[in-house]
């Protein structure tokens, strides 16, 4: 009867809502979303009980969760022009969350009776991206062009306001943080922003981590001059603090030069080498001469000269980089998916080899294949990120809004939650992983009122821990999960059904229903169709062993209930498509300022700063990968964006042979080792 009651009250509901739609025009959707061709062209404070308080205002009363106060509620978002003209519009939107709630309800996903792994098992995946292996970071890593043009332009902004910097002295630092803001924007954005695939954004850095060296030297006389003047016997200590910049700024500049001459063979001094290559090792040398007598102007422009030559050496071949993958992957796992978008359209269709199904362990058997969805896991978060950034323009905040305004009424916040930033979940930085939060709507509701989650610098990972920092990055799911509950209030769906979340019966199946809608209205736009369970009508894939002793694999759930961080169902190619829209166009997935926000936050995307096996010596990858361990089978993922017009999607549906790479070291080493010296 309870069930019968539940399905009457979400009929009702979306009786009222097909009323609503009626009553307005529903803008036009793009050619695209009504395309079934893929998204690329194939190319044949603490008054309250406990020292909590809610989100009302005003500090708390005290009262137990299920009592209702007044709060502030933020305005309601409106219907704006989604970047390209097409509008968000969030009463179709809540329309179609309504048919989804209702299906919730009804299948065994509803009420929290979801299928959930053993927790243990369910939570491998967090341990294994927070694993000392993947966050080892070697000596090379402190000069990592990525890392560096990130904390240059913050270092510049102190000395600016360093009471020793003189006028004389402020003026060329000026210059400097303009030179180095260029410089961190044409590594960043790569050559694929300008329609091009050769290494030109890596000259163009060279270019200004040059500039930056002739205002930071006259800068520093500048200094040396003020501090004789004053009587002073020694450099003073902002003089010297300018010394190590510039010595910061060369090695930039030594580390880009020796990722393109190791493409040649041997170290960048070798004398092996033709041409380009042979002039320049000789500016190389010369550059590291400078340095070691620190010239560092000098090293600059030598090694700026050296990446010059060698990067017009270099051309990128495409089906080597294909082929190279192809070999890596070659009897390490038992099936997989690989889809590369080349210039904006798919390259040959893209590729797969092994079973999706097997037929002795799970008939019929069925063959991978890059249009076959399978579970991203971790991928979904740059997924879910493409969905937030929209819905947050669409109210006005940024990254570094906070986040309470936009969480249910009834929540309680623990300390320091109420100062909680959509930046700190998408870059893993809320304390959730030093709680281990969980991805459900309770879980998440624990944790946003755990008064723990900001007090401990533990990071857990499998192996007893490693120390994070006080809200410090610490990898967990529950970031992007909590996306669910946010995207409800960010499209004003309580105004639209005239009841607030607190008062709702089902919050948690409408806050997934909602998400989920959200996320099909916005990739239908690019002709992808997106969703938290297998849907896939030949057949789901399966998740296996390697290798295979014929048993059973681990067949996916229904995830809706807890999608966000991982969930997501696409294809190789629909990954590879998803990435060169975002990459490539501008006011389609993201408008250029959400977009910023992304690539220069790294937002979604896996960090180099925190993982120190990414090498980004070709400019900056953007990537995420994403694994998944269950007795019976296992799930790897990876999506690229490489600084070129080069796309990359890539799923595993087994288990890996102990000698593979991980998935995205083993694209980016293919991308690297594709660069080929030209005639």
């Amino acid at each position: 009867m309870c069930r019968f009651v539940k399905a009457v009250v979400v009929v009702g509901r979306a009786v009222t809502l097909l009323l609503l739609a009626l009553s307005i025009t529903e803008a036009p959707r793009s050619s695209a979303a009504a395309s079934s061709s893929p998204p690329v062209r194939e190319k044949r404070s603490d008054d309250g009980e406990g020292g909590r308080r809610r989100y009302d205002g005003r500090p708390g009363d005290g009262g137990g969760r299920g009592r209702r106060r007044p709060r502030h509620r933020p305005p309601p978002p409106t219907n704006l022009p989604n970047r390209r003209g097409v509008a968000i519009e969030k009463e179709a939107v809540a329309i179609d969350a309504a048919r989804i709630e209702r299906d919730l309800l009804l299948s065994s996903s509803s009420g929290g009776a979801f299928r959930e792994e053993d927790r243990a098992e369910y939570e491998r995946e967090e341990w294994n991206f927070a694993s000392d292996e993947l966050r080892g970071v070697d000596a090379d890593q402190e000069e990592a062009p990525s890392r560096m043009l990130r904390a240059i332009p913050a270092r510049l902004t102190a000395l600016l306001s360093l009471r020793e910097a003189t006028a004389a002295a402020r003026r060329p630092l000026r210059f400097a943080l303009h030179a180095s803001k260029g410089a961190r924007s044409a590594f960043y954005r790569g050559s694929s922003s300008s329609g091009r695939d050769d290494l030109s954004h890596l000259r163009r850095t060279a270019l200004m981590l040059k500039r930056m060296q002739i205002h930071l030297r006259v800068a520093r006389r500048a200094l040396d001059k003020a501090g004789i003047a004053a009587g002073a016997e020694a450099e003073t200590e902002t003089s010297r603090r300018v010394g190590e910049l510039q010595e910061s700024v060369a090695g930039v500049a030594r580390r880009m030069a020796v990722a393109l001459l190791e493409r040649d063979g041997g170290s960048p001094s070798s004398p092996s080498g033709r041409g380009g290559f042979a002039k320049a090792r000789a500016r190389f040398d010369r550059g590291a001469a400078a340095l070691a007598r620190e010239d560092y102007v000098g090293a600059t422009n030598h090694f700026g000269g050296a990446l010059g030559l060698a990067s017009n050496s270099l051309v990128f071949d495409v089906a080597l980089f294909e082929e190279r993958v192809k070999n890596a992957l070659a009897d390490r796992v038992l099936g997989y998916a690989l889809s590369i978008a080349w210039q904006g359209q798919l390259y040959h269709g893209g590729a797969a080899l092994g079973p999706a199904r097997t037929a002795n362990g799970d008939p019929p058997a069925r063959l991978q294949s890059p249009a076959k969805e399978m579970h991203v896991v971790s991928v979904s978060k740059t997924l879910t990120t493409i969905v937030l950034l929209p819905l947050m323009e669409l109210n006005g905040l940024t990254p570094d809004s906070t986040i309470a305004p936009y969480l249910p009424g009834d929540w309680d916040l623990g300390v320091g939650a109420d100062d909680l930033t959509f930046r700190d979940l998408l870059t893993h930085r809320s304390g959730f992983g030093q709680i281990s939060a969980g991805n459900t709507y309770a879980a998440l509701r624990d944790a946003i009122g755990d008064d723990d989650r900001g007090s401990t610098s533990w990071c857990p990972n499998g192996n007893g821990g490693y120390n994070a920092g006080n809200m410090g990055f610490c990898y967990n799911n529950g970031n992007f999960a909590l996306a669910r509950v946010l995207t409800t209030r960010l499209l004003g769906i309580e105004e639209i059904l005239g009841v607030d979340l607190a008062e709702m019966e089902n919050p948690d199946v409408t806050t997934s229903a909602v998400f989920i809608a959200a996320s099909k209205y916005i990739y239908a736009n690019i002709g992808v169709g997106v969703n938290c369970r297998p849907e896939d009508d030949d057949g789901q894939t399966v998740q296996y062993n390697f290798p295979d002793g014929g048993a059973s694999g681990y067949a996916e759930p229904d995830r809706r209930m807890e999608c966000g961080g991982i969930g997501w169902h696409v294809s190789s190619n629909e990954l590879a498509g998803i990435l060169a829209y975002l990459r490539l166009t501008n006011d389609v997935l993201l408008s250029d300022t959400a977009r910023g926000w992304m690539e220069e936050g790294f937002l979604g995307y896996m960090d180099p700063g925190n993982y120190g096996w990414i090498r980004d010596a070709f400019g900056t990858y953007y990537m995420h990968g994403g694994d998944w361990f269950h007795g019976t089978g296992e799930a790897h993922a990876c999506a690229v964006a490489f600084p070129i017009r080069l796309q990359v999607g890539l799923v595993i549906n087994s288990a890996r042979r102990a000698d593979m790479d991980y998935q995205c070291d083993l694209l980016q080493k293919a991308f690297e080792d594709a660069w080929v010296e030209n005639g």
